[in-house]
């Protein structure tokens, strides 16, 4: 199994999608969970950051 994210919810946080092939289909596995970061890169992406509370 694996998990990308998928989109954006109206707060800016990521919305993921997890994947799951036949074992021994890691290959498959990974070639289907690229395409979307090829559709919508995510490197740039960065969430709000709350501090940790009582820190």
């Amino acid at each position: 199994m694996i998990a990308v994210p998928a989109a954006l919810n109206e707060s800016g946080e990521p919305i993921g999608i997890q994947l799951a092939a036949a074992y021994g289909r890691e290959d498959l596995l990974v070639s289907v969970a690229a395409r979307p970061a090829a559709e919508r890169p995510w490197a740039s992406h960065r969430p709000q950051v709350f501090p940790a509370e009582g820190m």
